[in-house]
């Protein structure tokens, strides 16, 4: 979970009307509560922590004006604040190497944090919109469980398997429904314990049960090859930052 702090409030002058120090706590503590949401907003996965690579990006910016300034210091030091331009120049050079590598890695890392939990978000995101909750579970595991589970998700097993949910969910939604109407939450006649299942009671439940069945594969035709696509990415650009 994202860390819930509220800064502690200072007074110079304690010493007045109730009703002033009352307002004053009062807009301190609102404003420390709208930042503590905003940090809280900007730190989760579901937006891909967009907090987290500002942080990383500022990183790389403050190392790319500091390591210059600490190169030159230290070589300064070491040659006991005496030095020529030109070995100045290149204890400068020195430091803006490794400031650039800094902001080049802390860049890189950032963004593909970014990418891949907003990627894997909007991936789980569109496996609930598929309607398909085997599918949602195995987009849902994290990618050690899948390897070990033999899952395999990714652009053309999520096609494949929109195309072949367009005649299974169809088939598996009027076949459920024909065998157990008793059961069927979409039943037009419902069934009670006692009543005689007969074949109007059949056909109430399995045309539901079709009819649902055909929308679950619509809906996973647009939505699992995107979900695939997408964790594809996810994968990809979490596996650039390890």
């Amino acid at each position: 979970g994202v860390p819930f702090y509220l800064a502690e409030l200072r007074l110079r002058h304690a010493f007045g009307p109730l009703s002033s120090i009352a307002e004053q706590a009062k807009d301190h503590y609102i404003q420390q509560a709208v930042l503590a949401v905003s940090y809280a907003v900007g730190s989760t996965n579901v937006l891909g922590n967009p907090l987290g690579l500002v942080n990383s990006l500022s990183s790389g910016v403050k190392d790319l004006f500091k390591e210059p300034a600490k190169e030159i210091q230290s070589g300064l030091s070491r040659r006991a604040g005496r030095g020529s331009l030109v070995l100045s120049s290149v204890d400068l050079l020195r430091g803006l190497l490794r400031g650039a590598e800094s902001l080049v890695t802390h860049s890189v890392q950032g963004w593909c944090t970014f990418i891949s939990k907003a990627s894997s978000s909007g991936s789980r995101f569109l496996a609930f919109v598929s309607m398909d909750e085997d599918f949602a579970l195995d987009i849902s595991r994290d990618w050690e469980e899948r390897t070990e589970t033999g899952v395999s998700v990714g652009l053309i097993p999520c096609l494949l398997t929109a195309i072949g949910g367009l005649t299974r969910l169809p088939a598996s939604g009027w076949t459920l429904a024909w065998n157990h109407p008793a059961s069927a939450p979409w039943s037009l006649l419902p069934v009670r314990e006692k009543t005689r299942v007969h074949l109007v009671h059949r056909l109430g439940a399995a045309v539901p049960g079709l009819i649902n069945g055909v929308l679950k594969a619509i809906a996973g035709l647009v939505a699992k090859p995107l979900a695939g696509a997408l964790d594809t990415v996810a994968v990809v650009s979490g596996s650039l930052v390890l």
